[in-house]
């Protein structure tokens, strides 16, 4: 089922792309405007070729064309016309393509469609849209799964972090392919990936074609209060949507303790997420009983029953790279050398 997401998201292109096409063509006729004062012949012309074009339609239709030609001779005529224009261009030093509308993508006319196949130039725009509206910052449009760096782990938890790497990624490929899915819960102490693990995920969606928002807690808890005490009518079209996106992304659970207004938003969310069989990815700092002790009991029984759960060990990433970049830049003390 398409969701509100999807349909706000294409009407909002196709409205941009008829505005868009709308400008080029006016901003054509502007230019051709200025030309037919400068030059009146090239008005005359283009005049010609409006008739001949109403003249071949109603000769198609078995009617008579004003020009009183046939189609031969109208055909032989715009030859001549396109000639003539040509001349008159060049004796002028104006490009040919000056008359012509400057299409964004000349292969589809800026429509998104050659034929009833998509332009490439819409499925990119598409995909564009779904990152703006994704709610991933731009800091994290660059955590993909094939910058997963195992290098960064320890050894001894290297090969563990391999897996939970595949673990995502296979994932995603079934959220990608829509196929249904459960849910994942990434728990782990600050700086151990989860973040880039979500990230992701996120981009493989989004790549995709799939819808996906991406909230951290804090986020989440700005949107909920939003549409709660600012009465807001596009807070509560947000928060819809967290209901309906093909995968939602709740980063750093836990983050803070919520009141029983946000536990009542919080469990409407995942309850109408795992009712229509929705996937969602939610990473936490804390351990299953913390979990457990901040969050509703029926908030959490619905988190973990439609959740796979995956574990991330090792070091603070954050820290180590510090460390090893403060490390790189201490000079070596200089060897005397013997005399």
């Amino acid at each position: 089922m398409i969701s509100s997401l999807q349909d706000s998201i294409r009407q909002e292109r196709i409205s941009r792309r008829e505005l868009s096409r709308q400008k080029l063509i006016a901003d054509r006729n502007s230019r051709l405007l200025k030309l037919v004062v400068a030059i009146p012949r090239l008005g005359e012309i283009q005049d010609t070729f409006a008739q001949i074009a109403l003249d071949l339609g109603r000769l198609t239709l078995g009617e008579k064309g004003r020009l009183g030609h046939s189609v031969t001779e109208l055909q032989a005529l715009s030859k001549q016309l396109q000639e003539e224009r040509q001349r008159l261009l060049a004796a002028n030093h104006i490009p040919p393509e000056y008359l012509e509308v400057w299409w964004n993508c000349p292969k589809c006319q800026d429509t998104g469609y050659v034929g009833t196949e998509k332009c490439q130039c819409l499925i990119q725009q598409e995909i564009d849209a779904l990152y703006h509206r994704s709610g991933l910052p731009p800091a994290l449009l660059e955590e993909t799964f094939e910058r997963f760096d195992p290098t960064v782990f320890p050894e001894h938890v290297r090969d563990h972090m391999l897996g939970v790497r595949d673990a995502c990624l296979q994932f995603a490929d079934r959220v990608a392919k829509g196929i249904p899915t459960d849910g994942l819960l990434i728990l782990g102490d600050v700086g151990r990936g989860k973040t880039f693990l979500c990230s992701a995920v996120a981009n493989r969606i989004l790549q995709s074609g799939r819808t996906c928002i991406y909230l951290t807690f804090a986020n989440l808890l700005d949107l909920i209060r939003e549409a709660r005490f600012e009465d807001s009518a596009e807070g509560r079209v947000n928060l819809d949507l967290l209901e309906t996106v093909d995968l939602l992304i709740l980063d750093d659970l836990g983050a803070e303790k919520p009141s029983e207004f946000v536990m009542q938003e919080l469990f409407k969310i995942v309850n109408g997420r795992v009712n229509a069989g929705l996937p969602m990815v939610i990473s936490t700092n804390l351990v299953m009983k913390e979990l457990e002790e901040t969050y509703d009991f029926r908030v959490v029984s619905r988190i973990i029953g439609a959740s796979q759960y995956l574990k991330v060990e090792g070091e603070d990433i954050r820290l180590l790279k510090k460390r090893l970049a403060a490390e790189r830049t201490v000079p070596q003390p200089t060897r005397k050398r013997a005399h």
